[in-house]
């Protein structure tokens, strides 16, 4: 998705996006930056939306740079702010010419969701780059295992209702919509516009390649509720589906 819709989303922003910052059932992401004792530390959210996370940023770091390649964005996410001296930057992560390793904390909340591959390997190395010596990732992104398992339990009820595995198969093919899921790549087609969604693996890889490491990684739960407002199916007696939250390290 280009700057161009994230624009438009701007003025309606919950009842387009499902946010692991509102939707979900436990978000450690909160927790942990608090945990940090970060009054000292300079903090930069990498494709900030409508700036959710602002007024807690500010709250508890010394400094705060909120960037986002939409402008609409970034003129609400600018209304959230309490503080003369944060910044706010109309720019693409995958091109931060001009900030040399400059942050204490990255924060970046389903920011990296980039359709082209090769843009999402470019962003992780400028995600690192801008960070100093020592400095701290903190992410959620879209876990393409949730698709997969929300595959699973749809599969898995016919099968239990003894409908034969060839009809279950094309049932699933059709009420999931197989083709807009590209499982090798992680790509999902949401009508049009593609985003990428990541394996567990993955992270460890992409991330990693690009330098960090110490990697935690766990799982961000949402309400199967708000899977079904999303137009997801559900099934609300099993464990919920889920975004991975993550955090690893610019080596010393």
């Amino acid at each position: 998705m280009n700057e161009q819709a994230w624009d438009k989303i701007s003025g309606d922003y919950y009842s387009e996006i499902l946010s692991p910052l509102k939707d979900c059932k436990h978000n450690p992401l909160i927790d942990e930056l608090t945990a940090l004792k970060s009054k000292r530390l300079s903090v930069v959210e990498l494709g900030c939306g409508i700036g959710e996370l602002i007024p807690f940023l500010e709250e508890n770091f010394r400094t705060v740079t909120a960037m986002d390649f939409s402008p609409e964005m970034i003129a609400q996410a600018k209304e959230r702010s309490g503080k003369p001296n944060s910044k706010f930057l109309v720019m693409d992560i995958a091109d931060m010419s001009g900030i040399d390793d400059s942050f204490d904390v990255a924060v970046a909340v389903n920011s990296i969701i980039v359709s082209d591959l090769a843009k999402v390997n470019q962003m992780i190395r400028e995600i690192f780059r801008i960070l100093k010596p020592g400095g701290k990732l903190f992410a959620i992104i879209p876990a393409m295992e949730s698709y997969i398992y929300q595959n699973m339990l749809f599969v898995d009820r016919e099968l239990e209702k003894e409908v034969p595995q060839e009809k279950v198969i094309l049932q699933a093919s059709k009420l999931l919509d197989h083709k807009s899921y590209d499982a090798f790549h992680g790509l999902i087609d949401f009508e049009g516009d593609v985003q990428k969604a990541f394996y567990r693996f993955e992270i460890v890889y992409r991330f990693g390649k690009a330098g960090f490491d110490n990697f935690k990684v766990v799982r961000v739960p949402y309400r199967w509720s708000k899977w079904k407002e999303a137009g997801q199916m559900y099934y609300p007696k099993e464990d919920p589906p889920w975004d991975w939250y993550f955090t690893c390290d610019k080596p010393k």
